[in-house]
């Protein structure tokens, strides 16, 4: 996990050797009852979002 400053907002970024998805769409549409809503809250509450994959895993960076 990693918390700092680029570009005038504060970026966190959390790295783990997971696998990750592959949906660019993940997390637009609002969850169903008693379906995971972790990133459709994630993209409400920040600037943007990005996952990709990387040599040093599965990334998800929040702009806020």
């Amino acid at each position: 996990v990693r918390v700092g400053r680029a570009h005038g907002r504060f970026v966190c970024e959390i790295i783990d050797r997971g696998g990750g998805f592959d949906d660019p769409a993940a997390g637009y549409l609002a969850p169903r009852a008693g379906a995971g809503s972790g990133l459709w809250v994630a993209r409400q509450l920040t600037w943007q979002i990005e996952f990709f994959h990387s040599p040093r895993g599965f990334t998800a960076r929040a702009w806020l």
